[in-house]
């Protein structure tokens, strides 16, 4: 007595009233500054005489801290300042030409006469 296999039964979807209204799906909204993401913008440095620190470098929006100076100018904790100028050899005196005169006229002691 062969039996016929019996098909099972499929499952009947389930409808609802509020199937025909669509649920819009939540749309991100757009990140439109660094503020928003919990970033604060860059600090803007400012530097006379030279070029102002940037990024890490520059630790307080407004501040003056220069990263190099120009010609001229050398940097000094955080700001530039004119170079000071080398001072010019002083002059000898009379008495010190005499003596580097005299002492170069002198035989040197190993030469022999």
């Amino acid at each position: 007595d062969e039996s016929t296999p019996v098909p099972s039964p499929v499952p009947t979807p389930v409808t609802s009233a509020d199937e025909s209204t669509p649920v819009p799906s939540p749309v991100p909204t757009p990140v439109t500054s660094a503020e928003d993401v919990g970033q604060k913008e860059a600090n803007a440095c400012q530097c006379d005489n030279g070029e102002a620190a940037t990024g890490a470098a520059c630790t307080s929006d407004g501040a003056t801290i220069c990263a190099t100076c120009n010609d001229g100018y050398t940097l000094e904790g955080d700001i530039c300042k004119a170079a000071k100028a080398e001072e010019p050899p002083q002059a000898d005196t009379a008495a010190e030409k005499a003596a580097k005169a005299e002492k170069a006229e002198e035989p040197a002691k190993d030469e022999k006469p």
